[in-house]
């Protein structure tokens, strides 16, 4: 019973060819769609899950200029204000720098951080 349908699934794909290749490219098309954005979402969805003590993770934001008319927002630190935030604040176990800068000024509170290279 299965061999007549698919003898005569055969010969309708090469009775009507230009529509099997449509019906076959729009499948194998729609296919990739929903695994590249099953892959997207999937990925987007992973950030900041890596650590299960995420909520004591903090990132530090400046205001810079860099030549421009406009103070911006930036998320990179000094190399030196997390070993300084660490020698001076008990509630900083660890730290990391994403690149150097100049001297930079840290107002916590009534406290100031002085921090250069």
């Amino acid at each position: 019973m299965i061999r007549n349908y698919f003898k005569t699934a055969w010969r309708n794909i090469h009775k009507n060819r230009q529509y099997t290749y449509l019906s076959m490219f729009g499948l194998a098309l729609g296919l990739a769609v929903f695994v590249t954005v099953l892959l997207y979402t999937n990925r987007e969805n992973s950030y900041d899950r890596w650590d299960n003590q995420l909520d004591r993770v903090y990132r530090i934001i400046t205001q810079d200029q860099w030549g421009k008319k406009e103070l911006e927002l930036t998320s990179f630190s000094p190399a030196a204000l997390g070993a300084d935030m660490q020698a001076h604040l008990p509630e900083v176990e660890y730290s990391t720098a994403f690149r150097e800068a100049g001297e930079i000024l840290v107002n916590i509170g009534t406290m100031n951080f002085t921090a250069d290279r």
